[in-house]
Protein backbone atom coordinates (compact mmCIF):
# COMPACT_ATOMS: atom_id res chain seq x y z
CA UNK A 1 0.00 0.00 0.00
CA UNK A 2 1.49 3.69 -1.23
CA UNK A 3 0.76 6.50 1.87
CA UNK A 4 1.53 9.91 1.83
CA UNK A 5 2.80 12.37 4.07
CA UNK A 6 2.78 16.48 3.93
CA UNK A 7 6.05 18.06 5.17
CA UNK A 8 8.58 21.02 5.06
CA UNK A 9 10.91 20.59 2.35
CA UNK A 10 13.23 20.47 5.06
CA UNK A 11 11.93 17.78 6.52
CA UNK A 12 11.84 15.68 3.57
CA UNK A 13 15.29 16.07 2.36
CA UNK A 14 16.39 14.51 6.22
CA UNK A 15 13.67 12.04 5.99
CA UNK A 16 14.86 11.14 2.53
CA UNK A 17 18.33 11.10 3.64
CA UNK A 18 18.01 8.95 6.56
CA UNK A 19 15.01 6.93 4.95
CA UNK A 20 13.20 6.33 7.88
CA UNK A 21 10.96 9.21 10.37
CA UNK A 22 11.81 10.16 13.49
CA UNK A 23 9.47 9.59 16.16
CA UNK A 24 10.72 11.67 19.01
CA UNK A 25 9.43 14.41 16.55
CA UNK A 26 5.96 13.38 16.67
CA UNK A 27 3.59 15.82 17.18
CA UNK A 28 5.74 18.83 16.79
CA UNK A 29 4.53 20.19 13.45
CA UNK A 30 0.48 19.38 13.83
CA UNK A 31 -0.81 17.75 16.63
CA UNK A 32 -1.55 13.54 17.67
CA UNK A 33 -5.10 13.24 17.53
CA UNK A 34 -5.01 9.69 17.63
CA UNK A 35 -1.46 9.10 19.43
CA UNK A 36 2.23 9.68 18.86
CA UNK A 37 2.84 8.42 15.52
CA UNK A 38 3.27 8.88 11.91
CA UNK A 39 0.33 10.74 10.38
CA UNK A 40 -0.36 9.82 6.81
CA UNK A 41 -2.96 9.93 4.01
CA UNK A 42 -3.44 7.30 1.53
CA UNK A 43 -4.51 10.73 -0.82
CA UNK A 44 -1.55 12.90 -2.16
CA UNK A 45 -3.97 15.74 -1.77
CA UNK A 46 -5.06 15.40 1.62
CA UNK A 47 -1.31 15.26 2.46
CA UNK A 48 -0.71 18.42 0.62
CA UNK A 49 -2.79 20.18 3.31
CA UNK A 50 0.37 19.25 5.85
CA UNK A 51 2.94 20.54 4.24
CA UNK A 52 4.50 21.89 0.52
CA UNK A 53 6.72 18.77 -0.02
CA UNK A 54 4.81 15.31 -0.36
CA UNK A 55 6.34 11.90 0.81
CA UNK A 56 5.37 8.72 -0.82
CA UNK A 57 6.22 5.76 1.29
CA UNK A 58 5.86 1.65 1.01
CA UNK A 59 4.14 0.00 3.91
CA UNK A 60 2.60 -3.36 4.74
CA UNK A 61 1.26 -2.30 8.19
CA UNK A 62 -2.64 -3.25 8.83
CA UNK A 63 -3.66 -0.78 9.99
CA UNK A 64 -6.76 -0.91 13.39
CA UNK A 65 -10.07 1.24 11.67
CA UNK A 66 -11.91 3.29 14.13
CA UNK A 67 -15.41 2.87 14.49
CA UNK A 68 -16.04 6.82 15.28
CA UNK A 69 -14.18 10.36 14.89
CA UNK A 70 -12.08 11.58 17.54
CA UNK A 71 -11.67 15.45 18.69
CA UNK A 72 -7.75 15.90 20.03
CA UNK A 73 -9.85 18.68 22.08
CA UNK A 74 -12.14 15.74 23.64
CA UNK A 75 -10.22 14.15 27.03
CA UNK A 76 -12.63 11.33 27.12
CA UNK A 77 -11.51 10.67 22.91
CA UNK A 78 -7.69 10.72 23.88
CA UNK A 79 -8.93 8.28 27.03
CA UNK A 80 -10.42 6.22 24.86
CA UNK A 81 -7.63 6.16 21.96
CA UNK A 82 -5.10 5.65 24.72
CA UNK A 83 -7.40 2.67 25.78
CA UNK A 84 -7.30 1.26 22.07
CA UNK A 85 -3.13 1.83 22.47
CA UNK A 86 -2.72 0.12 25.49
CA UNK A 87 -5.12 -3.13 24.96
CA UNK A 88 -4.94 -3.95 21.29
CA UNK A 89 -1.35 -2.53 20.76
CA UNK A 90 -1.89 -2.10 16.53
CA UNK A 91 1.19 -0.78 14.95
CA UNK A 92 -1.31 1.93 12.98
CA UNK A 93 -4.86 3.59 13.10
CA UNK A 94 -7.04 4.41 10.25
CA UNK A 95 -9.65 7.08 10.92
CA UNK A 96 -13.35 6.27 10.80
CA UNK A 97 -13.38 8.73 7.67
CA UNK A 98 -10.47 6.80 5.44
CA UNK A 99 -8.46 10.19 5.70
CA UNK A 100 -5.29 9.33 8.29
CA UNK A 101 -3.35 6.61 8.81
CA UNK A 102 -0.97 6.86 12.21
CA UNK A 103 1.86 4.41 12.08
CA UNK A 104 3.15 3.93 15.28
CA UNK A 105 5.67 1.22 14.78
CA UNK A 106 7.58 2.20 11.90
CA UNK A 107 10.86 -0.26 11.81
CA UNK A 108 10.07 -2.68 9.43
CA UNK A 109 6.72 -1.12 7.95
CA UNK A 110 7.79 1.65 5.77
CA UNK A 111 10.28 1.47 3.14
CA UNK A 112 11.07 3.35 -0.10
CA UNK A 113 10.53 6.87 1.10
CA UNK A 114 10.32 8.77 -2.02
CA UNK A 115 9.14 12.61 -2.81
CA UNK A 116 5.91 12.68 -5.53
Amino acid sequence: MFLYHGTTTENANTIISQQKFDLNLCGSQWGSTYGKGIYFSPSKQEASVYGETILQIETNVEPLKLDKHYSPNDRNHKRQIKKILYTLGPDALLSCDNKEIVIFNTENTIRNIRIV
